[in-house]
Formats: C-alpha cells, structure tokens, sequence
C-alpha cells in the first residue's frame, strides 16, 4: 500500500488495521492456514518507500477475482477506519496477534462477527 509521505510509524499502524480488516476474516475463508506456522504472522510486513508491503495473506487469494476483490474491499475498509481514527488498535493489538499466529477459527469468527469486519 502506497501513501504520501510514508513514515515507518504510520506504516505500522496502517499494518496492524490490515491485520483488523483483512488478514483476520481472511482466514475465515482460506482452507489451509498450516502456512503460519512459519510464514504470514501477525504483523508480517516490509517497510517500503511508498508504504508498506503487507506479508500476511497467502497466494491463494490471488486464485480468483470474488477473492482478489475481497482482499481490494477490505484493504480500503481497513484504511477507511485507520483515517477515521475512532478505533483504537492497540487495544486489539495482542487478542489480533494470538488469533492468527495460533490460527484460532473459532476466536476469529466470533471476534470478526462482533465488530462487524467483513466489507458490506
């Protein structure tokens, strides 16, 4: 994701509400999150000169256009809400962190239907 004038700081925050957004109803929809054992942790990201790279999601989201327009419909309601800045995410940050590193279905389902995180 690019932005004017990037900053690390912005770039980290800006990653944990992709995490929010996308990476945690993602795994609601991807069949094998084994990959997380050792790739796509919470947080996963590269700090780039126009942003940042989020590293969380797996290829397989990238295997249709219902997918891929998932991924686009959460990133912008992600950077929607980041620029509201009614949310505080690191509130979230640890319960967000645990979830995905330990692939914790039944925590993220409850978790993503409360705060209502899926794009309408």
């Amino acid at each position: 994701m690019g932005y004017d004038n990037p900053s690390d700081q912005e770039s980290f925050t800006i990653g944990k509400f992709f995490d929010l957004f996308v990476t945690l109803p993602a795994m609601l929809l991807e069949p094998d999150n084994d990959r997380r054992k050792m790739y796509g942790k919470a947080g996963a990201m590269r700090l780039k000169p126009y942003g940042l790279e989020m590293r969380t999601l797996s290829s397989f989201f990238a295997s249709s256009d219902e997918l891929l327009d998932f991924v686009f419909n959460q990133t912008a309601k992600a950077l929607e809400e980041y620029k509201k800045g009614e949310i505080a995410i690191d509130f979230f940050s640890e319960s967000i962190c645990e979830a995905i590193n330990n692939n914790s279905k039944s925590f993220i389902k409850d978790f993503v239907s409360s705060m209502n995180l899926m794009a309408v």
